[in-house]
C-alpha cells in the first residue's frame, strides 16, 4: 500500500500549508493524485475479483476476498477526500480539478 502512504504524505503536506498560494497549488496536485489513485484502486479491486473467481483454493479465495474489501474501503476513503477537496477548491473558487487532467498555473 505505498500508494496509500504517497497520499497521506501529499495531505499531510497540503494541510500543513500555510502560504495561499502554495496551498491553492497543492489543493490541486492532491485532489488530482487522490482521483488518479482511486481510479488505480478500482483496477485493483476488478484484478482481485478476477483472481478470486480463479483460484480452487478456499484460504486462498478467502485472503483474496478480504484484500479486494480492504481496497474498496481505501477507495471508499479516497473517493471522500477528493469529494471534501473539490468542494473546498469550489469554495475558495479555484479550478476543479478532474482526472485526466493537470493544474496548471494561470
Amino acid at each position: 500500500m505505498e500508494r496509500s502512504g504517497l497520499l497521506s504524505s501529499l495531505v499531510s503536506v497540503y494541510e500543513g500549508t500555510a502560504c495561499s498560494k502554495r496551498h491553492d497549488g497543492y489543493l490541486a496536485l492532491v485532489n488530482t493524485e487522490i482521483l488518479t489513485a482511486s481510479k488505480q484502486i478500482g483496477l485493483d479491486i476488478k484484478a482481485v475479483q478476477l483472481g478470486i473467481a480463479d483460484t480452487a483454493k478456499p484460504g486462498l479465495a478467502a485472503e483474496a476476498l478480504r484484500m479486494k474489501n480492504d481496497l474498496q474501503g481505501l477507495k471508499e476513503k479516497l473517493e471522500q477526500i477528493g469529494k471534501s477537496l473539490e468542494q473546498e477548491q469550489t469554495a475558495t473558487h479555484q479550478p476543479v480539478v478532474h482526472p485526466g487532467t493537470r493544474y496548471q498555473k494561470a
